[in-house]
């Protein structure tokens, strides 16, 4: 794990220090996704053309590596980007290029951005999707090769676990992780295990492996391997999983299978910092007149809609409080609820906290809350955690598929050098399978609302380099959703494939989220970009 702040150095962030005149450019910036194809199951990578319009790099060249089960090479290609489009690799399709048709089949892909200027980030914008007919559910960029032995080095300072995704072990489920293997062989792999009940009770499990071959993709169902039936009792709980993998970096996708009818629900796994208590492990930087960390998320509490937060066991040692404001959506304050909950990460905690039931409580009806803004505050003598991972669930109550979907995110520090930024650029799919939306906040962590965001969003398309402008004005704590479904112009526009929104904002604290919504109870989500 890389300190916070040597990571914000590395991408030259606001709140890092100035990167030493030694820094070495990016110029390979990779991702790694498992593969997994079956009767009903297929796998889209997704992205936009977004090095021409975010750091004025004229072309790109995308080294596309498709590799069986055991790592084996089936098929190599390259893309050129030299546009400013929507783009999607349907991993079928490429195989039947190369006469491959089985009805079913587990590899990876890999994709090797190169640039001839300074990509900053080793990591590219990418989404895997994977998608049937009743479903979809996506996630970012997970794993990736390093690009070399400082890459290496500066991502392995701290060993720790990798955790923050629900595990649903009741009858009909089937939790899971998958990720691809580096470039060197791992014999006998064994990944020491700890599940937490949602009561907070805990269990070790060992998992081992067989050898495992360079580049080879593992998908790892956990019933396989443990009885989790009744094991974790009523809820879902959680798992930490510690391991010694080397050569990559171990960020793998996670999530459950449901599995009549067939449905998948994924997010990525999160560093489990619960035991991370160095100095560079908590924020130093003043931050008078802001929260110490703040985030606008979106609610969705009507029509059989719930909302959850999820706080998970793996924070640096500390003691917070946290509060939620529900907010309507031109941002005004519809209820409060200070200090709702108390979090002691010595306590090891799993904490689910409905959002919507709050109405409730507030007697506000469901249909007027857009947003919560929630706030942690550390209690007097606790440090602030740089890194402080929590959960967004958003489901439907009484559908065929119950698996809502589990987005990984971190709320905002309270960081003063992020408003000297003369703004920001953000950018998302559409992915287009169910009913897709995406969705505009704005919010900063400072203790006094924020400016309104001027907007120009952009909408790109697969077809071709046209564009659609829009432009749009964001109040403080206020959100703008928007549908193609209830949009002739861009359903027209998009011609039923993905597409993606980019969104340049004269506020640094925009924030967004898309969504894909599915009758059976389906839900895709993720943060922007």
């Amino acid at each position: 794990m890389k300190s916070y702040q040597k990571h914000l150095e590395s991408v030259m962030a606001p709140g890092g220090n100035k990167p030493p005149a030694t820094r070495k450019p990016v110029f390979r910036s990779s991702a790694i996704f498992p593969v997994l194809l079956g009767p009903e199951i297929e796998t889209r990578i997704s992205f936009l053309g977004y090095w021409l319009i975010k750091r004025n790099i004229p072309e790109v060249a995308i080294l596309c590596t498709l590799r069986e089960k055991s790592g084996r090479i089936l098929h190599r290609w390259t893309e050129s980007v030299d546009v400013a489009r929507a783009f999607s690799i349907e991993v079928r399709d490429e195989l039947a290029r190369i006469g491959r048709s089985e009805p079913s089949f587990e590899g990876s892909i890999e994709l090797e951005v190169f640039a001839t200027r300074d990509l900053v980030f080793p990591y590219p914008a990418f989404v895997v999707c994977y998608h049937g007919e009743a479903f979809s559910t996506a996630v970012h960029t997970v794993g990736r090769i390093y690009n070399d032995a400082d890459d290496w080095k500066e991502n392995d300072e701290a060993q720790v676990a990798e955790s923050g995704f629900d595990v649903h072990g009741g009858p009909g489920m089937d939790p899971f992780f998958a990720f691809t293997n580096g470039p060197f062989a791992s014999p006998a792999p064994v990944l020491s295990c700890q599940f937490i009940r949602a009561d907070g009770d805990a269990f070790e499990a060992p998992i081992r492996l067989p050898d495992l071959e360079p580049y080879e993709t593992v998908w790892l169902r956990l019933k396989d391997h443990i009885d989790l039936e009744g094991a974790l009792g009523e809820g879902p709980g959680t798992v930490k999983i510690k391991h010694e993998f080397r050569g990559f970096y171990p960020r793998f996708v996670a999530g459950n299978f449901q599995t009549s009818p067939t449905a998948i629900s994924v997010t990525h796994t999160y560093y489990d910092c619960s035991s991370a208590g160095r100095p560079v492990d908590y924020w130093e930087v003043p931050h008078d007149g802001y929260h110490d960390c703040a985030m606008l998320v979106p609610v969705y509490a009507n029509d059989g809609m719930f909302t959850e937060l999820v706080v998970y066991p793996v924070i640096s040692p500390s003691v917070f409080m946290m509060s939620v404001e529900l907010r309507a959506n031109d941002g005004a304050l519809l209820a409060s609820f200070p200090d709702l909950l108390r979090v002691d990460t010595a306590e090891n905690p799993l904490q689910h906290i409905r959002l919507d039931t709050l109405c409730a409580a507030a007697g506000v009806p469901r249909e007027r809350v857009a947003g919560a803004y929630i706030v942690a505050r550390w209690v007097e003598g606790s440090r602030v955690p740089t890194r402080l991972k929590l959960g967004l669930n958003i489901g439907f109550e009484g559908r065929e598929v119950r698996l809502p979907c589990n987005i990984c995110f971190a709320p905002q520090l309270g960081n003063p050098a992020v408003e000297r930024k003369a703004g920001t650029f953000r950018w998302a799919p559409i992915l287009h399978i169910g009913r897709s939306e995406v969705v505009l906040t704005l919010a900063s962590p400072a203790q006094v609302p924020t400016a309104a965001a001027k907007v120009e969003l952009s909408f790109f398309r697969e077809t071709d380099g046209e564009v659609i402008e829009r432009h749009i004005t964001l109040p403080p704590y206020g959100q703008v959703r928007i549908a193609p479904s209830e949009d002739a112009e861009l359903r027209e526009f998009l011609q039923g494939r993905t597409g993606w929104i980019s969104a340049r904002s004269d506020n640094p604290w925009l924030g967004g989220w898309y969504f894909d919504f599915h009758e059976s109870g389906s839900v895709a989500a993720d943060h922007f970009f």
